[in-house]
């Protein structure tokens, strides 16, 4: 068997596998995925989400929605968030990948 078809079996299965949520995403390649939506999502050309609006809504009682937001729909960087929100970097990304964990796994769930 060639190495691109070992490749191509594997991602098969994977995909069955997270199709039948017989295995769970990781959260790093939860967060990419979503991260990607969320910058496509504020792109002029880009029709409106209506399934990630209504979540950003339900979450707007958390204080760091502010930061998703701040980060993905007006492009700023974490340091300047931080800055602007008076907390660490750190507590910003944090709480970033947080919710985007959590927008993804609403999404999902809808």
């Amino acid at each position: 068997m060639t190495r691109e078809e070992v490749s191509e079996v594997v991602q098969t299965t994977l995909s069955y596998l997270l199709r039948q949520k017989m295995l769970k995403k990781p959260d790093e390649i939860v967060y990419r995925m979503i991260s990607e939506r969320l910058f496509q999502h504020w792109m002029p050309a880009t029709n409106p989400d209506l399934k990630l609006e209504r979540i950003l809504k339900e979450l707007d009682a958390d204080p760091y929605i502010f930061a998703v937001l701040l980060f993905y729909r007006d492009r700023c960087t974490v340091e300047t968030i931080a800055e602007r929100m008076g907390v660490d970097v750190r507590t910003v990304s944090r709480n970033k990948k947080r919710l985007c964990i959590e927008i993804y796994r609403r999404l999902e769930t809808t």
